[in-house]
């Protein structure tokens, strides 16, 4: 009879696939349906997830990217107005960082 106490449990769920579970789907319907190039949609959450785990050393839930593009799905935005935001998002981000760390 194998052993079901819970501290010899795993977990098979991490937020890395919490995140890859919506971000997967959500980027294949703006593949689909927003007529956007796969290889900027994959290599921006391929370097999301880079850097924010070489700065926190950990993996860290991209919740804004889901609701951008969940935001983009639904009101079927222009690709290119997708991209001005995400780009102006990413620099309030910077400027907050260096606002609150130095």
């Amino acid at each position: 009879m194998p052993n079901t106490s819970d501290d010899e449990e795993t977990n098979l769920g991490t937020p890395l696939s919490d995140d890859l579970g919506l971000l997967i789907p959500t980027s294949i319907v703006m593949l689909i349906i927003m007529a956007m190039h796969p290889i900027g949609v994959f290599t921006t959450i391929a370097l999301a997830f880079i850097l924010f785990g070489s700065y926190f050393s950990l993996t860290v839930p991209l919740v804004i990217l889901k609701v951008i593009s969940l935001y983009a799905v639904l009101t079927a935005i222009n690709p290119c107005l997708l991209v001005i935001s995400t780009f102006f998002l990413g620099l309030l981000l910077i400027v907050l960082l260096f606002y609150l760390f130095f």
